[in-house]
């Protein structure tokens, strides 16, 4: 997702001339591989304006709404007559950009007595196409993300849920966006191998337990409902609350 930027300034006296403009944002949710962090991206030779007033438009790629606070974003108009490796002359901007999340997190207490079922979700919200309610002690809590919260989720879903004797409620003081504890649990004997989008690493990572008993597990850090089986339905996914 991208979005526009426009920059307007002032022109000297006399007003024309070429310009550039450096601009960078800071690391979207805490992602320092987030592009264009932390040094500036300059565009040269913005065409010339010999107005009194000049504007340029630039189109940044991190103006999301799938972030968890406010980008700042800062950056400069320099002549380019200026030397480009120095910092004269400069009219200096910050603008801040507001996310409006199109994600609500949903929470599930589980209840019942004892463990309750596993329930297969479709079409929860962030980076991937599903997530799995795996069992859980009675009173244990976590989140996952769905468009417009519990509104958004279907009647026989809600149905399917109450049914494996989960609770479910709104539950706005986490962000979708944040980070999430995962751990996959290998289940079976056969093949299975699950990827996930690495908060850690900023790529895509696997869980692939060749070789391993049943009940193998790993816990990872990941984006919100970026889980997702490749081969086989031996793996199962346990949601855990924000990590760093």
């Amino acid at each position: 997702m991208a979005g526009t930027l426009t920059i307007t300034w002032t022109n000297g006296n006399p007003p024309g001339g070429l310009y550039r403009i450096g601009y960078k944002y800071p690391a979207w949710n805490g992602n320092a591989a987030s592009a264009g962090y932390p040094g500036y991206v300059v565009l040269n030779s913005v065409p010339a304006c010999a107005t009194a007033t000049c504007s340029h438009n630039i189109t940044i790629p991190i103006i999301t709404d799938y972030a968890c606070t406010p980008l700042i974003i800062t950056g400069y108009v320099q002549s380019s007559c200026e030397p480009d490796d120095q910092t004269t002359n400069i009219v200096p901007f910050s603008i801040t950009f507001t996310p409006a999340e199109p994600c609500t997190a949903v929470e599930f207490i589980a209840g019942g007595s004892g463990a309750t079922t596993p329930v297969n979700l479709v079409a929860t919200c962030a980076a991937g196409p599903y997530g799995i309610l795996t069992a859980k002690e009675t009173g244990e809590i976590f989140n996952l993300c769905f468009t417009g919260g519990v509104g958004g989720m279907s009647v026989d879903l809600s149905a399917s849920i109450a049914g494996a004797g989960y609770t479910i409620s709104d539950n706005p003081a986490i962000c979708c966006y944040e980070c999430q504890e995962i751990t996959m649990t290998y289940t079976g004997i056969g093949p299975g191998r699950a990827q996930y989008a690495d908060c850690t690493t900023g790529a895509l990572g696997t869980f692939n337990p060749g070789g391993q008993p049943p009940g193998y597990s790993q816990t990872y850090c990941a984006k919100p409902d970026s889980w997702a089986t490749d081969d086989t339905t031996n793996i199962t996914f346990t949601v855990g609350g924000p990590c760093p």
